[in-house]
């Protein structure tokens, strides 16, 4: 069964917020016909004259109500977009929830001083704006609050389980970089409801492959052993493998790097394995999926394999992370900033997609999520591990 419509919903973080009309419409009627000669309206409910450390997330949300002939609208898209200040120069688009009302945090940038955020909707009959003010900290931080298990941004902390005998797969386009410098890091729990896997090729959580030739930086998860695989443009393939290093049914974390001389494996942080390697990776897509998380597609469907268990914050860089990135940031959310170039904390908790927060776009559908006795949103892996002393 589908979830109720969270307050707050898929944030799409874009490029642009140098505008005082953000979402680039007039004041005046909806263009949708069927709305003509409705009294649509944008009121503020709260979040006027916060202030917060820069750097931060908000700790109180701005929250807007949408109605149309005074009752609150469900459904309605809303646009905040920072006006003036530095606050990571972010867009973010919310739909109203079944009140009417929409809600988002904002994370504040690294210099001090006022901030304002407009917000609008194409049929709204004016703009409100919300003010608040970044305050200095000591040191300035430029992440959410790293003594913080919970997640930034007034978004609830989820995770999704896959059930690869339902083919649960998520698809994001491709992402890849073409560099010799590469990153994949993500939080997984495989299911002992899986059983020992019999075949000979390792079971994928993060595909971007279809055969050995074009691998991009794929993370598998096969009885325990982990492995780190892509290919250089030459299509030689390169593979690292770990095993009994994700027990089942606990949360472990895995990160592949590759910095151009060599490829190296860490589970939780700790460096597991590496071996030399050199060149460019491949960008070649040979049956044209991209990447696909909780799966891979084969170059024929009995190729195709599908993930059992649970997955959380994945992280695509086109920058080789150092072991102490890897440790410092592992037990909390990033921010969008430059080398991040897929990133999905799956925090929307219902619907059928899941939003990229690296600003790059590559946002998911969930496919073949149809239910079979367990949800596909679950707590996510800051709520259930002990992250207070990372």
């Amino acid at each position: 069964m589908r979830a109720a419509p969270a307050l707050l919903a898929t944030a799409l973080l874009l490029a642009s917020c140098d505008t005082d009309n953000p979402s680039g419409s007039t004041s005046g009627d909806s263009d949708d016909p069927s709305e003509s000669g409705r009294q649509i309206a944008l009121h503020q409910v709260s979040g006027d004259g916060q202030e917060g450390p820069a750097g931060f997330y908000l700790s109180e949300p701005l929250v807007v109500l949408v109605t149309v002939d005074g009752v609150g609208a469900p459904g309605r898209a809303v646009q905040f977009a920072v006006v003036d200040g530095d606050a990571r120069c972010q867009q973010t688009t919310v739909t109203t929830d079944s009140a009417g009302l929409a809600s988002t945090h904002v994370l504040l940038g690294s210099a001090t001083g006022p901030v304002r955020v407009g917000v609008s909707l194409p049929a709204a009959t004016d703009t409100t704006w919300f003010a608040f003010t970044a305050v200095a900290a000591s040191p300035a931080p430029v992440e959410p609050d790293p003594d913080s298990g919970t997640p930034p941004g007034g978004l609830g902390d989820y995770a999704l389980r896959f059930r690869g005998a339902s083919r649960h797969e998520v698809r994001v386009g491709l992402v890849a970089s073409g560099g010799d410098q590469y990153t994949v890091e993500l939080w997984l729990r495989p299911s002992a409801a899986a059983g020992p896997h019999s075949l000979s090729l390792p079971v994928q959580v993060v595909g971007q492959q279809a055969t050995d030739g074009d691998a991009k930086g794929s993370i598998s998860c096969t009885n325990g052993t982990v492995g780190f695989m892509f290919s250089t443009v030459d299509q030689m393939p390169h593979a690292l493998y770990v095993s009994q290093a994700a027990p089942y049914d606990e949360w472990t974390h895995v990160a592949g790097v590759y910095d151009g001389s060599a490829m190296f494996v860490y589970v939780n942080g700790t460096l597991q394995a590496e071996a030399a390697v050199t060149g460019a990776i491949t960008r070649a897509d040979i049956r044209g999926r991209g990447t696909i998380l909780g799966g891979l597609a084969g170059t024929v469907d009995v190729l195709d394999q599908w993930f059992t268990g649970d997955l959380d914050e994945v992280r695509i860089w086109e920058v080789a992370r150092t072991a102490t990135e890897i440790r410092t940031h592992m037990h909390r959310p990033v921010a969008a900033q430059p080398g991040l170039i897929g990133y999905w904390p799956f925090d929307e908790g219902t619907g059928a997609s899941t939003a990229d927060h690296s600003g790059f776009g590559y946002h998911g559908q969930l496919s073949n999520f149809h239910g079979n006795g367990q949800p596909a949103w679950i707590p996510g892996v800051f709520t259930e591990i002990d992250t207070t002393g990372s």
